[in-house]
């Protein structure tokens, strides 16, 4: 029977967590409870917010709380660590403040949160904070504290990033690891070639070259020019000679068809010896 009731307790934290609460609370059906995951309308607040919290009253000034209105703002913005005031009487009141002078109270504590570094802002249509970004208040708490010294609510905030596993002062790559393509014209980055696992080979030939080889003709060099050899140039010159065609190359009937007008001695250095085949459509 022991091992039986044994094997009934779930092996998963959350299960347990459920278990245990089902136990301690049998008459309290889910209905009762504000989960999550069934109900709306909540946001997504950081476990080392109650230690937030207490740092930014000890940085501020003595009857100078500024808990109540970072915790206001963590309450309206969304995932992008952004939002838009519409009604500062609104935040002012949510964030504790009430009679004619509410809403000047609620702009001294968010210049106050502004010079600390945990919010920057942008004036807008509804007053100098229409536009608000929440910065990391971890990074923002563990620079002030280079200049000061670590009393207990910085370690017991250190302690607890280190209990959920928060890697928020660790330091980032300024490049993630991976493979960038630059758009430079006429040339493949090593990088990718080595990855792609083709020979390195250089820039690709200019117009010039490059419509010459597409052509099969034999690249144009100075000495093959009119002006160079001496011959006249202007609206009165004689036409310049044509070049002859290439001569035909002997070609093996059992081969597939390749692409016309293309030898594999006008392609750039490092690429395989094997021309494209053709098929025609039936």
């Amino acid at each position: 029977m022991a091992e039986a009731a044994q094997k009934k307790v779930p092996r998963k934290a959350g299960d347990k967590r459920k278990y245990l609460r089902d136990r301690m609370w049998p008459d309290i059906p889910e209905s009762k409870l504000w989960l999550r995951t069934r109900r709306v309308g909540f946001t997504t607040l950081p476990r080392t917010m109650p230690l937030i919290a207490r740092i930014l009253n000890l940085l501020s000034d003595k009857g100078f709380p500024l808990s109540d209105t970072y915790l206001t703002l963590w309450c309206w913005v969304f995932d992008e660590a952004f939002l838009e005031i519409r009604n500062p009487r609104e935040f002012a009141f949510e964030s504790g403040f009430g009679g004619p002078r509410a809403e000047a109270t609620w702009n001294g504590r968010m210049k106050r949160l502004e010079e600390l570094g945990f919010i920057r802002s942008k004036p807008g249509p509804s007053g100098d904070f229409a536009y608000v970004l929440l910065l990391n208040p971890i990074q923002v708490i563990d620079e002030i504290y280079k200049t000061r010294p670590h009393d207990q609510y910085y370690t017991a905030l250190l302690s607890r990033l280190i209990q959920i596993g928060a890697d928020d002062l660790e330091p980032e790559e300024e490049n993630p690891v991976g493979v960038t393509v630059s758009a430079t014209a006429g040339a493949v980055l090593p990088s990718v070639v080595a990855l792609a696992g083709l020979p390195p080979f250089g820039p690709l030939q200019t117009s010039a070259a490059a419509g010459s080889a597409l052509a099969g003709l034999p690249p144009t060099s100075p000495t093959h020019s009119p002006t160079a050899a001496g011959m006249p140039s202007g609206p009165g010159a004689p036409p310049s000679p044509s070049v002859p065609p290439a001569p035909s190359s002997t070609v093996d009937p059992g081969a597939p068809p390749a692409i016309a007008g293309i030898s594999t001695s006008s392609l750039p250095p490092g690429w395989p010896d094997v021309l494209i085949p053709i098929k025609k459509m039936p």
